[in-house]
């Protein structure tokens, strides 16, 4: 038998006092530890294989009065980057032009107003950049629980004429990648494309679907 130089052959050869080196580096109380650490990896993705394996449905509500038109100009305001930006998807593919947020903050920039927080100087900028509704964008994130909300203020009257909201009854893991579902879906309920509460509806449909394009 050729022997591998540095590898353990058998007890005898290695010993168990732990002085013995495995892969010519380790020894055996740094093999259990690393061992230790790849089981608890492996049962970690085995729990989210099956957390995968169960769907769960957000629960959603919304509200409208006066919905976008194809023009109507609007820009999205807040929120997680991901959030932000299937929002904006979801706008521009129902025929909605939608305002770059930093069109809209260079003009609160040139009024000397620093905050990106207070709501009415956001209109006001929005309104000179030409912006019809703003909508105000939150991702929450309580007890380990991911939620979107969504809120369209009129610039002119300063009025919510529509709003979405969507959240998750149940603790998840990685909740960026569940931000793109819930945006979908608390739009979908706002405009009326879906109707409010838990409801076995996927979110590729409310992203997608065909009752959803350009108005």
């Amino acid at each position: 038998m050729t022997e591998v130089p540095g590898a353990c052959i058998s007890a005898a050869t290695c010993g168990w006092d732990g002085r013995a080196r495995l892969n010519g580096k380790t020894n055996r109380k740094e093999h259990l530890v690393r061992m230790t650490e790849a089981r608890r990896i492996l049962l970690g993705a085995a729990g989210l294989l099956v957390l995968a394996g169960c769907t769960h449905y957000p629960i959603t509500d919304g509200y409208s009065k006066t919905l976008p038109t194809t023009q109507t100009v609007v820009t999205v305001w807040g929120g997680h980057p991901l959030a932000a930006s299937t929002a904006v998807n979801w706008l521009n593919r129902r025929g909605v032009a939608v305002l770059e947020k930093s069109k809209v903050v260079a003009i609160l920039k040139e009024r000397a107003i620093n905050t990106t927080e207070d709501e009415a100087a956001i209109l006001k900028a929005a309104k000179l950049a030409g912006v019809t509704q703003v909508v105000f964008l939150e991702t929450p994130i309580f007890a380990g629980s991911a939620s979107v909300a969504l809120r369209a203020v009129d610039t002119e009257t300063a009025q919510v004429v529509w709003s979405g909201q969507a959240h998750y009854e149940i603790q998840v893991h990685y909740m960026d990648s569940y931000l793109p579902d819930l945006t979908c879906q608390a739009l979908a309920t706002a405009w009326g494309f879906r109707p409010g509460g838990q409801r076995r509806i996927s979110w590729e449909k409310m992203c997608h679907s065909p009752e959803g394009e350009k108005r």
